[in-house]
């Protein structure tokens, strides 16, 4: 945590060349790294998928890469930092985040799970399986739809500290697209969401040549939306 806060402070500057230091020496590298690994010992530890201190220090993390980009006048921070921010772990933070919410508040509002947190997710449970990469999009969508009512009720009654404690990493990955978005028209297309009015799909499988492309466009579709 003191090397964090001591890179965290070095990013911010005034030392500009500090900063380019940081951005090129393998700082974001190792971040991304960092926020894509599990900490199995410190989920085995709580039990939980997604503990309070994980969350806390990937947060730490993706912040001592926002800091990096805050007040500069030039563009080469940005430029660096695109070279080597790893776009699909930014996605699938998003999500994980999204989703460990939706099915943590869902499942401790239902009694399901046993926790004093307002969502909880526990390890090797039930809910884990939807939480995971490779889980079918499909089947994710509509376990989604299932549990987003109950969430969004738990949502509203949260406060600041609890929504800091349970979005701060996904709020993070969000605030870097944004950083990032004007410096690359590329990076804009490939992480931000296709807004809903331009969604072209179809649900029918007869407006499609075969069922096969209907099943391939239906996946793709339902991948949209839980990211959206």
């Amino acid at each position: 945590a003191s090397a964090l806060s001591l890179l965290t402070e070095g990013a911010g500057g005034p030392n500009l060349r500090i900063q380019e230091f940081l951005s090129t020496l393998g700082h974001v590298a190792a971040v991304f790294r960092l926020v894509e690994s599990g900490f199995a010992q410190i989920q085995r530890a709580s039990g939980d998928l997604y503990p309070t201190m994980v969350r806390k220090l990937k947060a730490q993390l993706l912040e001592s890469v926002l800091v990096l980009l805050e007040g500069r006048l030039d563009t080469k921070i940005h430029e660096a930092t695109l070279q080597r921010v790893d776009h699909v772990v930014l996605r699938e933070r998003i999500v994980f985040v999204y989703l460990y919410f939706i099915f943590g508040a869902s499942g401790v509002a239902s009694g399901e799970v046993r926790s004093e947190a307002m969502a909880s997710v526990p390890l090797n449970g039930r809910m884990q399986r939807w939480l995971l990469p490779t889980v079918e999009p499909s089947e994710l969508y509509e376990q989604v739809t299932g549990a987003v009512s109950v969430a969004s009720e738990v949502l509203e009654d949260l406060d600041d500290v609890e929504l800091d404690v349970l979005f701060s990493e996904g709020l993070d990955c969000i605030q870097l697209i944004l950083e990032l978005s004007p410096h690359s028209a590329q990076f804009e297309r490939d992480m931000k969401p296709l807004p809903a009015d331009q969604e072209c799909f179809l649900d029918d499988c007869h407006n499609y040549a075969t069922q096969g492309e209907f099943v391939r466009e239906r996946t793709a579709y339902h991948r949209r939306e839980v990211y959206r």
